[in-house]
């Protein structure tokens, strides 16, 4: 497996020696099951945005996506030692503070995407209530940000509707093997105006509830 988006040797080898050394914890750990994959273009530019209910959601999305290099964005005080920087860094992350965006994230997320790259970003931007996830699991997103909808319509791309389900207690005692992601149909930019990006997003809402019940019921 290679992922040439890349275009260095050592990235692609740290990134693709992370995907062997996350199938266990997905398969054996998770019993992760990946659906809709097939929704993800093999080439161009577009945005994964799933639902975000727990720390694992991040190195299991990549592992999901398979066959492309995902960009992830994480907030820069996730990983402070050299080494955690440094492995940042070789796949390729970008960082945010936790007061948010910067312009220079903006920049870095914009050249991305107009080199073609796949990009994940949580429209939420934060992880979920997590008093909420336990009293139901059903009850999963919080308010979604205007992030997704404004780079989707300023370059013109699709975004894929995901969800993620069946993390919220992996490790303890609750702990069962039924993690799942869900990739659904791409949904195409929303046009000029801020009253289509509020519609976009009600319906970007609407589709990861669906699959996210749907992935409960798988």
């Amino acid at each position: 497996m290679r992922y040439s988006e890349l275009q260095n040797p050592v990235n692609e080898l740290v990134y693709t020696t992370s995907y062997y050394l996350w199938k266990p914890v997905a398969e054996i750990a998770l019993g992760l099951k990946v659906m809709g994959r097939e929704n993800i273009p093999d080439q161009g530019a577009a945005i994964i945005a799933p639902n975000h209910r727990h720390w694992l959601d991040a190195p299991m999305l990549p592992y999901a996506v398979k066959k492309r290099h995902l960009t992830m964005i994480a907030r820069d005080d996730l990983a402070t030692s050299r080494f955690g920087r440094w492995y940042w860094e070789q796949g390729k992350v970008i960082r945010i503070s936790r007061h948010g965006f910067t312009k220079d994230n903006f920049r870095e997320i914009d050249d991305r995407l107009k080199a073609g790259r796949l990009i994940s970003i949580f429209p939420e931007e934060t992880r979920g209530d997590k008093a909420m996830r336990k009293a139901d699991l059903r009850a999963n997103l919080g308010p979604l940000k205007s992030g997704v909808a404004k780079f989707a319509q300023r370059h013109d791309i699709p975004t894929i509707p995901t969800a993620i389900s069946g993390f919220d207690h992996a490790f303890t005692m609750q702990h069962q093997r039924i993690g799942k992601i869900v990739f659904g149909e791409p949904m195409e930019a929303p046009s000029a105006g801020h009253d289509s990006k509020q519609l976009f997003l009600e319906e970007l809402r609407v589709r990861i509830g669906t699959l996210y019940d749907q992935s409960l019921e798988a």
